[in-house]
């Protein structure tokens, strides 16, 4: 009878937060193509299809309290059994990309998230990726703060082998400041990032400015070594200008340190944990493809570092059609095994077409000229990738 009781508890519990509860959804189902080759000589020409489709559900009982859970199959290579591409296309291909909780706290205001979530640095040159968290942000009349911890890794005992991030970032309306602490084996390993920006608009120009120093202390040690710390001051700063009016034009300068290997009690290399940097190029970059970074080895090139100009722009054909292009002039900071610097250049052309307000098509085809000194006579490299992408 108590049990009944309890059943019928809930379920009347269950009915009332459902009524009271609006539920909605979002999602983007896309598809790409891609043909390419690799840096090399007589490089062959790859190609294949992928499909991918990301969900969100979102309870929300107001305001000030919603739940979250985004879910995603894919990418889908056709033809692959691994990703359940194949015949019958009835592979275990879903994964859980957010699951977290939102809401305000009473009397406090203070914006709480907790659970499988996002976070990205300002130009996600060190962090643009999901986690599990508990972050903290509160608004006020100079701007918002936020704090919080999340985890990397979970060790297997109850000792201090974990792997942790923490966060203490300000926003403001000009100037902002993301800091993040990663802390590993037990505080014998753990790097700072310090990222001050500042975004100054002036008509229709926008300035972007943004500095990042990466300090690190590394304590190592083994049964075949003494003690050793190692220290890193790692750091880069990226400029990137710009205009939008009848017509959209971008400039980016990155530098970020490398580090010749010399010194083997300090170190300026340039780590990040996750980065997810969007620099307008195919080849040596993220695109409409993000599955085909051929050139691009993060914003450091391992341990090399970076010296990049790129150029973007965006030109209206007319009201649903749009014509774009990019250009990139790319460098280590440090030289490699050849004793080069000089990446090489890579030229974009591309359209993108609003086939209906939330559906586009996009088309871009790349062409990268290595520098042959650094890539040991490598010829030419190319990509020819397709996007259509429906949101809703």
């Amino acid at each position: 009878m108590k049990k009944a009781l309890v059943l019928v508890l809930l379920l009347t519990l269950g009915l009332y937060l459902a009524a009271e509860t609006t539920f909605s959804t979002k999602g983007v189902l896309r598809t790409r193509t891609a043909m390419y080759n690799y840096f090399g000589e007589d490089a062959p020409t790859h190609s294949y299809i992928d499909s991918r489709l990301r969900m969100s559900f979102i309870g929300a009982f107001s305001e000030k309290l919603k739940a979250v859970w985004q879910v995603e199959v894919g990418d889908v290579k056709w033809g692959k059994e691994s990703t359940g591409g194949d015949l019958d296309t009835d592979g275990i291909n879903v994964e859980t990309k957010h699951a977290y909780l939102n809401f305000i706290c009473p009397n406090s205001g203070v914006d709480i998230t907790v659970g499988l979530q996002r976070f990205e640095d300002h130009n996600s040159l060190v962090m643009g990726a999901d986690f599990a968290a508990f972050m903290f942000a509160k608004n006020f009349d100079f701007g918002k703060v936020q704090f919080g911890t999340g985890k990397i890794y979970e060790g297997d005992y109850t000792e201090d082998d974990d792997d942790d991030l923490f966060f203490l970032n300000y926003y403001g309306k000009n100037f902002g400041i993301e800091n993040i602490l990663r802390r590993q084996m037990g505080g014998d390993w753990y790097d700072i990032w310090f990222m001050p920006y500042f975004v100054y608009q002036m008509n229709d120009l926008i300035f972007d400015l943004q500095a990042i120093y990466n300090y690190g202390s590394y304590t190592l040690a083994d049964e075949y070594r003494a003690d050793d710390e190692i220290t890193n001051g790692g750091y880069g700063v990226n400029l990137k200008i710009k205009y939008a009016k009848d017509f959209k034009l971008g400039f980016e300068v990155l530098y970020v340190s490398g580090d010749d290997g010399e010194d083997s009690e300090s170190t300026s290399v340039f780590n990040t944990i996750l980065e997810y940097n969007f620099n307008g190029l195919e080849i040596y970059g993220r695109g409409i493809h993000d599955g085909q970074q051929i050139g691009w080895n993060g914003p450091g090139n391992g341990a090399m570092g970076a010296m990049n100009f790129i150029l973007t722009g965006e030109y209206p054909i007319k009201e649903d059609l749009k014509l774009k292009a990019a250009f990139g002039y790319l460098n280590t900071v440090e030289e490699n095994a050849n004793e080069e610097t000089n990446l090489g250049m890579e030229a974009d052309l591309g359209i993108c077409w609003k086939i209906y307000q939330p559906l586009t098509f996009d088309l871009v085809g790349a062409y990268a000229m290595p520098n042959e000194d650094f890539y040991d006579d490598s010829d030419s490299v190319y990509e020819l990738s397709s996007r259509i992408q429906y949101k809703f």
